[in-house]
């Protein structure tokens, strides 16, 4: 039996249009012998189950079933919690982001030098992959928040892929289970002193595809700086007092 190395996890919410193009953009991972790919149903409503069923014969393809969708955080955690490699990354369903991005990451990890390694993402070209400048300054305003909170520089901290060593979350018992789940890796990351390496990635907003995460309404982004205040708090309420 092949030694899984390598996990991807990417969470699945009402995203049952995009799963064949994430399945398909994921070829060259799925032809290493290391890997393997959890897709995550992170409590859809709509038919995702019926099209995770069409692949189910696909060598490396694992898949998880969550009733109740409480959150990103969560469907990341529960995909984690089923891996078999001792690299973990994870990443978004939308079609903005490019599985193949943590392809060219692992390609770089050595096996015996990622026992304190944690690869991010840096989201460039915004301008040009359909970002408008009111996007950009609310991207800066998180970081910046956050840094000045968690008294830690955090850059681009939504960026992904995610991917780092599964001893970054040993004895972890406690986790945000929204969008927050990014910065919390991100600072843990820092303050157990890993190496960490950003990979340059393109987050074209042309591309999103289908799914709940994709409306970009100016509404939903004025919910999205009131959510990202309160889920600081509740993000280090988690980090000082409860682990």
């Amino acid at each position: 039996m092949e030694k899984i190395e390598f996990s991807l996890v990417i969470p699945c919410y009402n995203e049952s249009k995009n799963i064949p193009h994430i399945i398909k953009r994921c070829k060259s991972l799925l032809k290493l012998r290391n890997f393997e790919l959890i897709l995550v149903n992170n409590g859809s409503s709509d038919n995702t189950n019926k099209v995770f069923k069409r692949y189910k014969s696909l060598k490396k393809l694992k898949f998880i079933k969550i009733k109740k969708n409480i959150g990103f955080g969560n469907g990341i955690m529960s995909g984690i919690q089923s891996s078999k490699g001792k690299i973990i990354g994870y990443t978004h369903a939308d079609r903005q982001t490019d599985p193949n991005d943590f392809y060219k990451c692992i390609k770089k990890i050595q096996n015996n030098h990622y026992n304190k390694i944690f690869y991010k993402g840096y989201r460039i070209n915004k301008l040009k992959n359909g970002w408008s400048w009111f996007d950009i300054f609310l991207t800066t305003s998180q970081s910046l928040f956050q840094s000045c909170m968690l008294l830690c520089p955090m850059i681009d901290i939504h960026a992904q892929p995610n991917i780092f060593s599964k001893n970054l979350i040993k004895n972890i018992k406690y986790f945000p289970k929204d969008f927050q789940i990014d910065t919390f890796f991100y600072y843990l990351a820092k303050k157990k002193n890993f190496v960490i390496r950003r990979q340059k990635v393109n987050f074209n907003k042309k591309f999103r595809g289908y799914g709940e995460g994709n409306n970009d309404s100016f509404i939903k982004k004025i919910k999205g700086i009131f959510s990202h205040i309160f889920g600081t708090f509740n993000l280090i309420r988690i980090i000082f007092l409860k682990n």
